[in-house]
């Protein structure tokens, strides 16, 4: 969703024409069509084959970016289990809520270190790969471009711990060495904490400026 508008109460507004493709279009003066295909709280298993034929062969573009947030890799007190269990529709409200009061508590406590993630490392290898090869298989030639996880990582960090050790580590299957494929690592390097929204991991307009700008120098050398 990190390429989508976005409004959040007492938060800056992000509009359509606020976000990194709209920006990215400008600055080549329109002269190409950006298609955008975002999804909110998107991981990497939805990365379907109607999404592919979509942006591949009804396309047939130049140049795929791919764009990961950190809905993958983020540290959750429940895994997807749990979740199922905890929130199905037969399980009374105020257990609910003890077990995640319960949860929250000893979370922050010193030396918690049990959070789960939505997908794991080896899915996500798995289905980031997959993505790539489904790809290469309808058109060995176009090239993809690949955005880091990025996020105010100090800020993250002092919400959960593990949020700077997970986004490293998903980040290092992401930078695959693959032909036609780039990973833009400038990106990861550059951010700072002004690029965010106060979660730590939305873009503010001025993360999307930045996007932009980086992606049009890379495409326009």
């Amino acid at each position: 969703s990190l390429s989508m508008p976005r409004a959040i109460e007492n938060s800056e507004k992000i509009l359509i024409r606020d976000t990194w493709p709209t920006l990215l279009n400008r600055l080549f003066n329109c002269r190409s069509n950006i298609y955008n295909f975002p999804k909110r709280a998107r991981d990497s298993f939805t990365f379907s084959s109607d999404l592919i034929n979509e942006a591949v062969k009804f396309i047939e573009p130049q140049f795929i970016i791919l764009q990961v947030g950190i809905v993958d890799c983020s540290p959750r007190l429940f895994s997807n289990n749990e979740k199922r269990i905890i929130f199905c529709r037969l399980m009374p409200k105020s257990i609910q809520k003890h077990l995640i009061s319960y949860k929250k508590k000893i979370s922050h406590t010193k030396n918690y270190n049990r959070y789960k993630v939505k997908v794991g490392e080896k899915d996500f290898s798995f289905n980031i790969e997959s993505f790539i090869n489904k790809i290469k298989t309808i058109n060995k030639d176009i090239k993809i471009i690949i955005i880091p996880i990025i996020g105010d990582l100090e800020r993250l960090e002092e919400s959960r711990r593990g949020y700077i050790k997970n986004i490293k580590n998903y980040n290092k299957i992401l930078a695959i060495k693959s032909e036609n494929t780039v990973y833009l690592s400038d990106i990861f390097y550059e951010m700072n904490s002004n690029w965010f929204y106060k979660d730590g991991y939305h873009l503010s307009k001025f993360g999307h400026v930045k996007i932009a700008k980086i992606i049009y120098n890379y495409l326009n050398v």
